[in-house]
């Protein structure tokens, strides 16, 4: 994490959700791909909002050294 400056957008509880619900699709004999498709598309929404508030926090924190 400190050499890359990653930080994960889901926690871990997320994480375990996310992986439940793709197994159960799985051994249901359910389709993996619509349920992949759509925790990608949930991930990509979520880190949208994520990278939106982190931005909003930079400027308020650049407008406030003014």
């Amino acid at each position: 994490k400190k050499t890359f400056h990653w930080e994960p957008i889901w926690n871990i509880d997320k994480a375990i959700e996310k992986t439940v619900e793709w197994t159960k699709v799985y051994a249901n004999g359910g389709n993996v791909n619509l349920c992949v498709d759509k925790q990608i598309n949930e991930y990509y929404n979520y880190k949208q909002a994520y990278d939106l508030y982190y931005y909003i926090l930079l400027i308020q924190n650049n407008i406030n050294k003014l």
